[in-house]
């Protein structure tokens, strides 16, 4: 197997470019970068479990059930029980929350649209594809060698 580190470190580096553009734009918002994610999390309209905004945001449960109760406090989100089946709240925008994810969101999505459209100018969609199987083979490829490490360190049998 070959060393790819010239390439993996040029994708590294251009995702830490996309997170921080991110991260810059929830600054001149006045919002902390996780509540950015949360909020563009929330906005697909559905209603979602903090379990849901975990794996969508990659954001530990401590970190979701802040910002969760700070959105709630400023009446951005409400919190319910589903028809009585489950424990889990489920979680959505009011309306004050989705004025105000409108609000912070225009722009995003204007600079994606902006962003995507000069690169299916230049590539096939296909790069999205792409980009997720390696994303994917990558987390796989830590999480074997995490289970191995586990058992070499005699954490797991």
């Amino acid at each position: 197997m070959g060393s790819y580190r010239k390439e993996i470190r040029r994708i590294m580096h251009a995702l830490s470019v996309m997170d921080n553009a991110y991260c810059r734009w929830a600054k001149i918002q006045g919002i902390k970068d996780n509540t950015l994610n949360v909020i563009y999390a929330l906005n697909d309209g559905d209603y979602h479990s903090q379990k849901q905004l975990c794996s969508e945001t990659m954001l530990p449960k401590t970190t979701i059930n802040t910002i969760i109760k700070e959105c709630e406090a400023d009446g951005y989100v409400v919190l319910h029980l589903p028809d009585g089946h489950g424990r889990e709240k489920q979680i959505c925008l009011t309306e004050k929350g989705r004025q105000f994810a409108d609000r912070v969101l225009k722009s995003v999505y204007e600079m994606e649209d902006k962003a995507m459209e000069s690169t299916l100018a230049k590539y096939s969609d296909e790069f999205i594809e792409v980009l997720e199987y390696f994303c994917d083979s990558f987390s796989g490829a830590f999480d074997e060698n995490g289970k191995r490490a586990g058992k070499k360190a005699g954490g797991e049998k």
